[in-house]
């Protein structure tokens, strides 16, 4: 079972009957009768303030939970992408956006995410073409690698898509 956004829904709604699905296998669902699953639950969100509402036990995930970090995207070409396909979905798919509006957002959101590098002589700007797959005269593919690793925190805050 996949909840979205899980720590966004709306405070009055309890995350309590939740509970015992993990654990125990079965949810009560208000006045209907107990159901009997064998469930993984999954739950993704964007909140920052996840660690404080996990502390109200009313909030808390349902079961042993597994904290998983996903960070943002960091290639401007695939931030691209995710815009054109949510403009494909949505009501603007008519307007007409101008040429390489999508390419500056992208490379905005990207670079909101992109931490700065102890390495002399990479700018910001150079580390979001290397992380995009553009070799550059003084950097290449191979040291992507050691600038993502570089930064633990790179990618994990930064504007996303539903801000």
């Amino acid at each position: 079972m996949e909840f979205i956004e899980m720590l966004k829904v709306d405070e009055r709604f309890p995350l309590r009957p939740a509970h015992p699905l993990p654990g125990a296998g079965q949810l009560k669902t208000g006045r209907f009768s107990m159901i009997y699953a064998d469930e993984v639950v999954v739950s993704h969100t964007t909140r920052p303030s996840t660690p404080p509402l996990w502390a109200q036990e009313e909030r808390s995930p349902p079961g042993p939970h597994h904290p998983g970090k996903v960070p943002y995207n960091l290639r401007v070409s695939e931030e691209v992408k995710i815009y054109e396909k949510l403009l494909k979905q949505s009501a603007l798919q008519r307007v007409h956006i101008a040429p390489h509006t999508l390419d500056i957002a992208s490379t905005f959101a990207v670079l909101t995410r992109l931490a700065e590098s102890k390495k002399a002589g990479i700018s910001l700007m150079k580390k979001l073409k290397l992380y995009n797959g553009e070799d550059l005269e003084e950097f290449k593919q191979k040291d992507a690698k050691e600038l993502q690793d570089e930064s633990e925190r790179e990618g994990m805050e930064g504007i996303s898509r539903d801000t």
